[in-house]
């Protein structure tokens, strides 16, 4: 089964509002790949770490291996088990969620209002579940091959606020060189922008964990039973990463970019491509989590001050 997002942009020429960027912030919804902090004006698209992310921890039927459990106490509070990715530590719960999204469109709203326009506060997207497969569906790699995760999003402009076509909304909610947008501004008002700044050391943390996960000893045995397996299937590259970039020099659509991209994640499903790495990204994360309790306790403080900013209305 594809799994899809539908997001609801404000409007067409908007660009990426915050306002996305903190839907996806959300504990089991979806990783966002770009670990710059958001600005408030960039297009927000989710992406589904599904065999390299590591970040799926439950069986949904397809044969997924379960990932090992890790679990840890932050500030009182324990953090969820499975997690595969620094990046998912400490992010907002469902409920909180809802307050702080609400609150920065409440904000935006009464922001637009005094700048003479009426805005249409946009509700809180629905972003799918995170209990998927550790392998992207064989059908869907069949039918777009390493495009497959382009696949998976969907967008949907059907929520365009009323008088958005009107002269200088565009410039009042996104800014200009003189003046913050009301959606920049209504960020601050409860502190989103320091919040995500805040976060950006897990980000870095995340992208050297990654590159200890292949230079762990029980890695290589792994990698080599995959480019045995390519082999036998006539194509001869050291790993899929290279794999995959040797597919962007042709059309990955075409017949021979399908059927690499065939063989490379049939080739992952019997060697445990995907199950190794998170097995070792477990032991790492549970590691790194025993190490760096004190930043842990600053980014649970932090969010906590983002929650109650905004159920205090900002």
């Amino acid at each position: 089964m594809t799994h899809t997002a539908k997001i609801r942009f404000p409007h067409k020429s908007v660009g990426r509002s915050l306002a996305f960027t903190l839907a996806a912030l959300v504990v089991g919804s979806c990783s966002e790949t770009n670990s710059e902090p958001a600005s408030g004006n960039e297009i927000f698209t989710p992406t589904f770490s599904e065999p390299e992310g590591g970040q799926q921890s439950q069986s949904d039927g397809t044969g997924a291996v379960p990932a090992p459990q890790t679990s840890a106490s932050v500030g009182g509070s324990s953090l969820e088990p499975s997690v595969l990715n620094l990046e998912e530590l400490g992010l907002l719960t469902a409920s909180e969620n809802r307050i702080v999204f609400g609150a920065r469109e409440s904000l935006v709203a009464k922001c637009m209002k005094e700048r003479g326009f009426e805005y249409q506060v946009v509700p809180v997207p629905e972003l799918p579940s995170s209990s998927l497969a550790l392998y992207p569906e064989p059908e869907l790699i069949a039918q777009y091959g390493y495009g497959w995760r382009a696949a998976r999003v969907t967008f949907s402009d059907d929520s365009i606020p009323e008088g958005s076509d009107q002269p200088g909304f565009i410039d009042a909610l996104n800014g200009t060189s003189d003046q913050i947008g009301c959606g920049q501004a209504a960020g601050d008002g409860i502190g989103l922008q320091e919040w995500f700044l805040s976060r950006q050391d897990l980000a870095n943390e995340q992208a050297i964990l990654e590159t200890r996960v292949e230079l762990d000893a029980r890695f290589p045995p792994v990698l080599s039973a995959w480019s045995e397996c390519m082999a036998s299937f006539g194509f001869r590259f050291e790993n899929p990463r290279l794999a995959e970039e040797s597919a962007q020099t042709v059309d990955s659509a075409d017949d021979s970019g399908i059927q690499l991209a065939v063989s490379d994640f049939e080739c992952r499903r019997q060697v445990g491509y995907a199950e190794t790495k998170n097995l070792i990204r477990s032991d790492l994360v549970a590691l790194w989590i025993e190490e760096n309790a004190g930043l842990l306790e600053q980014l649970a403080d932090a969010k906590a001050a983002v929650v109650d900013r905004a159920s205090s209305g900002g």
